[in-house]
């Protein structure tokens, strides 16, 4: 059989859809781009060249093909299906690829100076920067990233599902028989989860022994280099014995091979990386390669590393039996139970008593045979620290403590290694392994403590991010002060270190946070950035440059970024030591590890700045000085001068290349789907800004199909509702005296006649229902196409009910069930207690809405307090929120499932100010949390809203149909008003019988009006009435259909300061009442009124 073009296709697609999630190789994310643009920093940019094996004999003849349009990936795919399938025959199309396999090698360590104990600088701009140790990541073409993942899809499978559940990080996600990964565009587990597992349940499990009154002790092992250190049989992958692979996997599993074995050759005789292992190597008698290691950034690597530890964990797991044991890749923990780390000094009998003699004799007996590399033992038995002396006696032989090949001085625990038996190369630094013990008897706060802190880091990734004193935050995350006593004091001030994990966190924090608003940040809050990054600390940290750029991006900073830049560039430069060639101990040039990190320095740079192109030439000072500082270095630095190393500017040919293919960071833009839009495809628009023009929101097909990622549905309802508002023309509506009818986001009736009968029948639309119809196209490479073609999907986002029912009505009641199997029996319901300033409502109808980052910090606060209140809902009041700030809701929403309902400032399109309200009903749908967005047109509006609309030039608009909608969310029936419409009594009595609970949301002057109308509609409608007012005016509050003494559950008038008020509903004592007949001893609630229907109850008690 051969390899057919699909199995090649979700290959690719499965390898996008990584490199889009992947955070660290911002290089193979580049790679693919210009896989699919053909877009490259050479000449063939011009004219947007394939690759030499793709070009047919006439490419270049721009009589005869499209100038500029490059090949599509398909036919890209195509002739890779069918060179693969050929390759017993012809090698030359693969064989250019395999050629091109190469390294990128970073600093991961650098020499630092010594200096006294006692003496601690901040300074760390130096005139060179000497390497100690290095890390080298794969650089190869896409086409062999691509075999990779085929194979992985192939063979990984197996290996994978032989795994046991205690090796956790980088597994596959397999169908539940373990035979296949499973459909759509997912590979690996999330990472995330996965390494939470690994990290909380060692935890959860030493918490618990410890109540159970039994000792516990952690134990902590971390492979070094552990993918350079694994040595592969070439027999695991092929051999020309097996006769049961058909030919295209005989090619697959050759080609498979040789990428392994040039990149072996490549590391240990061209590179000597990590150490010179040439002679550790097996080969055959022609020299060639019997075994091979684990190329870092190839997806493969991941399985094969899993794969080759199990029979070590299969060996702890079987005879050390610990309470707890996982592996996440290279890092190892076990917790065991009830040890006694003296157990070997305690130990009276001689014949159980460890002996380091014994110990001693074996591994020299060990290192005598050639075949045993690593086994040398120098040290004696008085040089051993605790956690040494624990291991090799309590478990060795599994592992063994020897000589470090790395150091030539043993006599202390940096010149030792633990040694994996069994492995030839495989170990772990004595100097970094950790063993804790607690003894249950005494005080277990360490470890409540550190569970209670991994459950609060977990739960602040659901909040909103905070921008709140921004510059005392950055300097608790950015540093760690190390104290020798007491904390505080200058005397104790052992040394600092700057915290990796607190940075990265905090420069997040900023980013999103910054998004959301338009405020400038200070001069001194730039400047720590900038100062921070300084010297050596710009050059370890040069994974977080690219979030350092998108920093100054997001915050409006052109010469800050520039700056930094130029900064980044200069230490480079200065990577090396004077007069020396090679790095100590490798064959690695300092040259080389210049260029690698130039181009990963201008590779952050321009996939930071496509999402605002312009950034960088928004004034011709800016442009100039960026030109400037650019040419500089092209002419005083040697990396740049010598490699003729490019700077990606405003005109570079290649500039719009991720925005070209959607691999841009969807996470920064502003706007759900507005990087899927015909305008963000041409490159020039500011994916970042706030203020959007609704009018030009154009969706482009071809985007939405090769999404890169899965996308949400709550994304396409903003979608959906922004094409329908964009193509919104007053000439295409009535008018009633002084309003526009419309059916923007309302029902659309529509009349279609039965082929054979010829009978017109009337049928209503939805934005929903195109909100569903970009789901599809944008998830048609990532959902398996059962659940795609699953006719119950859509009713898994909105189920209307009564659809195309009662279509003649003015007045109708729309039906929605949402998330209605869960069933929550006595919510929490929060009430927002917030000001919504006039000035805001009418800087919302002139389009300039307030996007200050104390309006939003406002939001983040009352969002986060929701959060740790546990909330199931949350109440705003009218006007609360710009649409520019929705899709915050949306987020909180989603990751919460928390019911979110807030009033909207007016959308402007066309010289028309609508008013909606937003319904947020969360959802979660084969194991993935989503939501779905319900806008609904205001039906009636207050004058003093007419005036301020008209005031303005702008028309007041009025569905043609005046829709209300009843939710049943999570067998919750409620149903939404929006202030005025509450004065409808006509309205308000379409919803007797038929709801529990009654959400009014308002910004409402006439209180005393109000207050009558929501005491009446309690009893009237016999429910629960919600009322959230803006603060200034008052009267928030739940009330009950009871007695007045108990009627309000909540009441508030007033406050200056924001805050959530929080109630519960008790639902299914309200129904009991209701399905009852009236009983004079019963007074929960009061009696029903008139034509009150128990039908109407019983659906809403069975859920129906």
């Amino acid at each position: 059989m051969k390899f057919e073009f699909k199995d090649i296709e979700n290959a690719y697609k499965r390898l996008k859809t990584y490199i889009y999630f992947d955070n660290t190789d911002i290089i193979l994310r580049r790679k693919l781009v210009e896989f699919e643009t053909n877009l490259t920093k050479d000449f063939n940019s011009i004219f947007r060249t394939s690759e030499k094996p793709y070009r047919t004999n006439d490419e270049l003849d721009i009589f005869k093909n499209k100038f500029g349009i490059p090949q599509s990936v398909e036919s890209k795919l195509q002739i890779f299906t069918n060179e693969l399938n050929s390759y017993h025959n012809s090698t030359e199309f693969f064989d250019y690829f395999l050629d091109k396999i190469d390294t990128n090698i970073y600093p991961k360590k650098y020499e630092k100076n010594e200096k006294a104990d006692n003496f601690i600088t901040n300074k760390r701009i130096e005139k060179e920067y000497p390497i100690k140790r290095l890390t080298a990541f794969i650089d190869a073409p896409i086409e062999i990233h691509l075999l990779s993942v085929l194979w992985t899809v192939n063979y990984g499978v197996q290996m994978d599902s032989k795994l046991g559940n205690n090796c956790i990080g980088n597994r596959l996600l397999l169908s539940k028989d373990k035979t296949n990964i499973v459909h759509g565009s997912g590979l690996f587990k999330p990472y995330f989860k996965q390494y939470q597992k690994w990290r909380d349940d060692s935890v959860n499990v030493a918490q618990e022994l410890i109540k159970n009154e039994r000792d516990v002790l952690f134990l902590n092992l971390d492979i070094k280099d552990y993918f350079h250190s694994v040595r592969i049989p070439n027999k695991l992958i092929y051999t020309e014995k097996r006769t049961n692979y058909n030919i295209a996997n005989n090619n697959l599993n050759k080609l498979f091979l040789k990428i392994h074995h040039i990149y072996t050759e490549k590391i240990s005789k061209e590179y000597e990386q990590p150490y010179d292992f040439t002679n550790e190597l097996e080969r055959n008698n022609n020299n060639e390669l019997l075994e091979f290691i684990l190329p870092i950034g190839l997806l493969s690597s991941f399985v094969l590393a899993n794969d080759y530890l199990k029979d070590f964990d299969k060996r702890v797991v079987e005879k050390y039996k610990p309470a707890y044991y996982g592996r996440y890749v290279d890092d190892i923990l076990l917790v065991l139970a009830d040890p006694n780390p003296n157990s070997s000094n305690e130990e009276e009998n001689e014949d159980f008593k460890f002996s380091f003699s014994d110990y001693k004799k074996r591994i020299k007996k060990k290192y005598n045979n050639k075949n045993n590399l690593h086994y040398k033992i120098t040290f004696e038995e008085e040089t051993l620290n605790e956690i040494e002396k624990y291991i090799i006696s309590n478990l060795s032989p599994l592992i063994n403590l020897v000589d470090s090949p790395f150091s030539k001085d043993s006599s202390n625990s940096e010149g030792r290694v633990f040694k994996i038996n069994g492995k030839k190369s495989l170990f772990c630094q004595s100097e970094k392994t950790l063993l804790y013990y607690f003894d249950s008897e005494e005080s277990d706060m360490v470890i409540n403590k550190l569970k209670k802190e991994l459950e609060e880091r977990t739960s602040e990734f659901r909040d909103l991010p905070s921008h709140d004193n921004s510059l005392g935050e950055f300097e608790t995350s950015a540093y760690h002060l190390d104290y020798n006593g007491t904390e505080g004091k200058i005397k104790t001030l052992q040394d600092y270190k700057e915290n990796r994990y607190g940075l990265t966190l905090f420069l997040s924090n900023q980013i999103f946070s910054s998004l959301n608003h338009e405020r400038s940040i200070s001069e001194k809050e730039k400047n720590q950035v900038l100062k921070f990054f300084k010297g050596s600390t710009c050059l370890e940290f040069y994974r977080l440059w690219e979030r350092v750029f998108t920093y100054f991006l997001v915050n409006k900073e052109p010469k800050s970024y520039i700056d930094f830049y130029i900064h980044c560039a200069e230490q480079i430069d200065n990577i090396g030591k004077k007069d020396i060639e090679f790095i100590e101990n490798t064959k690695v040039q300092y040259s080389f590890v210049q260029r690698s990190m130039a181009d990963y320095l201008d590779c952050a740079h321009e996939l930071t700045i496509s999402l605002n192109p312009k950034f960088l030439s928004q004034s011709q000072d800016i442009e100039r000085h960026f030109e400037f500082k650019t040419n500089e270095l092209s002419n005083s630095l040697l990396v740049y001068f010598m490699n003729n190393t490019e700077v990606t500017k405003s005109d570079s040919v290649w500039r719009n290349r991720f925005r070209e293919t959607n691999m841009i960071r969807h996470q920064y833009v502003s706007t759900p789907l507005l990087n899927y839009t015909k305008d963000s495809k041409k490159g020039y628009s500011n994916l970042l800004k706030l203020k959007f023009d609704i009018e030009s929101f154009e969706l482009d097909d071809e985007l939405l199909k090769n999404s890169p990622r899965p996308i949400k549905f709550w994304e396409c309802c903003f979608a959906s509702t922004f094409s329908e508002l964009s193509k919104f023309k007053k000439t295409n509506c009535k008018e009633d005296r002084d309003y526009l009818l419309t059916d923007i986001l309302g029902p659309k009736i529509k009349v279609e006649k039965e082929l054979i009968t010829n009978i017109e029948n009337k049928i209503e639309e939805y934005y929903l229902d195109y909100a569903f119809e970009i789901y599809l196209n944008g998830n048609s490479n990532h959902l398996p196409h059962y659940i795609l073609n699953d006719k119950n999907l859509k009713s898994s986002f909105f189920n209307l009910v009564n659809k195309d029912k009662n279509l003649d009505s003015k007045n109708q009641i729309k039906e929605f069930r949402i998330n209605s199997n869960e069933i929550i029996k006595v919510p929490s319901i929060s009430f927002a207690n917030t000001e919504v300033i006039e000035e805001n409502i009418i800087k919302g109808v002139r389009n300039e809405p307030n996007l200050s980052i104390e309006r939003y910090q406002r939001l983040a606060l009352i969002l986060n307090q929701a959060r740790k209140e546990n909330s199931d809902i949350v109440l705003f009041p009218e006007f609360f929120i710009p649409v520019n700030l929705l899709s915050s809701l949306a987020r909180y929403s989603q990751k919460n499932q928390t019911l979110v309902i807030s009033g909207l400032e007016h959308i402007i399109s066309n010289d028309t100010a609508f008013n909606f309200v937003a319904t947020i009903l969360p959802v979660e749908i084969n194991g993935i949390k989503d939501a779905t967005i319900v806008f609904r047109l205001k039906n009636h509006y207050a004058p003093i809203e007419e005036h301020i609309i008209s005031q303005n030039h702008l028309t007041v608009p009025k569905p043609t149909i005046s829709r209300y909608d009843i939710f049943n969310w999570k067998n919750i029936y409620f149903s939404v008003f929006y202030c005025f419409e509450l004065a409808d009594l006509e309205h308000r009595s379409l919803l007797r019988s038929k709801i529990d609970l009654l959400v009014a949301l308002e910004w409402n002057k006439d209180t005393p009006y109000f207050s009558n109308i929501i005491e009446a509609s309690a009893r009237d409608l016999h429910c629960y009435v919600a009322q959230v007012n803006t603060s200034q005016f008052g009267d928030t509050r739940l009330t009950q259909p009871t007695e007045t003494a108990r009627k309000d559950l909540l009441r508030l008038k007033g406050g200056t300061n924001d805050a959530i008020l929080v109630s519960k509903l008790n639902i299914p004592k309200l129904r009991e009442f209701q399905r009852k007949k009236f009983s004079v001893s019963n007074k929960n609630f009061k009696p029903l009124p008139p034509n009150f229907s128990l039908e109407e109850v019983l659906k809403r008690i069975k859920n129906n």
